[in-house]
């Protein structure tokens, strides 16, 4: 069986293993002739991988052309492929450049068996999306500029997390009208990719994990966790509040009255939190601790009184359930 096929007149090299690349791969059936834009590139005399179509015997490796497109010399007779071949994709949006893709129909006939290709790298793709401007904190309406997270988006880059209906969350772009879903976060994004965000007051310099197993966009219900959380959160008092650490494992408040302060939220074995309290008002507030916060003695520290008083608490958790602290009061 030969391995290798050449085409001396385009200088085509391909092998059973590895084909040479492909400018582009399909993302949905096509008309197979005609140059046109696939992926997001128009095509112009250019070897692509059509991976999408409705009837799947037709997928394959072709030539584009202005007219009837032809498929590929090392991708059009029973000795040119494998179960396992691998076809290597240079550009395009949602199949993104340098991507992978292998065959995996078993006995493959090429024009008479479906032809089926399964993503098998793409190290950006699945691994770190390009950063987006701002993250949601809350439920948002998927159309029209607006404010998010204290900036105002204007074709914006968005990370959206928080919709109530969860399979709505993902990666937008924004603008006028409904928003739409960036090309790179659909269909095949991975448990475990990572999102950074750049800018915003609650989510600025940080970076988030879809957690959902196996996820198919716009079906599941999307979950997103803070990878690397913003340096500082700033904690609006309330008469209890909730410190959720994914927001930032250092945080400050600013009381105005007396305060509970509930069981932090994602704590995780063997890191390490901080929380500033500044004495606000009239001074002399104190505070009252949730269960998981632990003392030197089980006795919880006693807050400086004066206005503009600087506490910090520090604290330790081993098992991701206590919380050690200790206290350092009247930083001047």
């Amino acid at each position: 069986m030969a391995t290798t096929q050449n085409d001396r007149f385009r200088g085509l090299t391909g092998t059973l293993g590895v084909k040479a690349p492909c400018l582009v791969a399909t993302t949905t059936n096509i008309t197979l002739s005609g140059e046109q834009t696939i992926d997001g590139v128009l095509t112009s005399a250019d070897r692509v991988l059509v991976k999408a179509q409705t009837t799947v015997s037709q997928n394959g490796i072709y030539l584009s052309g202005t007219g009837a497109w032809a498929r590929e010399p090392d991708f059009d007779g029973p000795l040119d492929a494998v179960q396992g071949t691998l076809v290597p994709v240079s550009s395009g949006g949602t199949n993104q450049s340098q991507s992978l893709w292998m065959l995996t129909t078993a006995d493959p006939v090429i024009g008479t068996s479906n032809l089926t290709f399964e993503v098998w790298l793409s190290p950006l793709y699945y691994g770190t999306k390009s950063p987006c401007l701002l993250a949601t904190t809350a439920n948002v309406t998927l159309s029209g500029e607006q404010t998010v997270d204290g900036v105002l988006t204007s074709v914006s880059r968005i990370l959206v997390k928080n919709q109530t209906t969860a399979s709505q969350n993902g990666i937008y772009y924004t603008g006028a009208s409904t928003w739409s879903r960036a090309g790179d976060f659909a269909p095949d994004v991975l448990q475990g990719t990572i999102v950074p965000v750049a800018s915003g007051t609650a989510n600025g310099t940080s970076a988030w994990m879809l957690t959902t197993a196996d996820p198919v966009i716009g079906t599941s219900s999307l979950t997103f966790k803070a990878w690397i959380t913003p340096l500082v959160q700033t904690i609006t008092y309330a008469a209890t509040i909730d410190w959720d650490v994914y927001k930032g494992q250092s945080a400050l408040v600013t009381l105005t009255g007396n305060i509970t302060i509930n069981n932090p939220t994602n704590i995780r074995a063997g890191e390490a939190y901080a929380l500033k309290i500044i004495q606000g008002g009239a001074g002399s507030y104190t505070v009252t601790w949730g269960s998981s916060f632990k003392w030197p003695g089980g006795v919880a520290p006693t807050l400086s009184t004066p206005v503009g008083s600087h506490d910090v608490l520090s604290f330790l958790t081993f098992d991701g359930t206590r919380l050690e602290g200790v206290g350092q009061k009247a930083f001047a």
